[in-house]
């Protein structure tokens, strides 16, 4: 049995976790919402691992430690 994925995505109040089993040969995450099919790659700036950490810029959307600028 392959562990699951740990990488996952944050927009706002949504989150998604990547639901394939862990690819470390595929950079490419995919995360279900309303039964939409949701792509995303290592180094989007909405990417993150463990724990969500929001970035402490007010009404920025994306994770802390993002890189460009802050989404509103």
């Amino acid at each position: 049995m392959t562990a699951p994925c740990k990488h996952k995505m944050a927009w706002g109040q949504i989150q998604l976790v990547c639901v394939k089993d862990a690819h470390p040969d595929d950079p490419e995450h995919a995360g279900i919402l309303e039964q939409t099919l949701v792509t995303w790659f290592d180094g989007d700036r909405r990417d993150y691992t463990g724990q969500l950490v929001e970035c402490p810029w007010r009404g920025c959307l994306l994770p802390g430690g993002h890189h460009g600028d802050h989404a509103v």
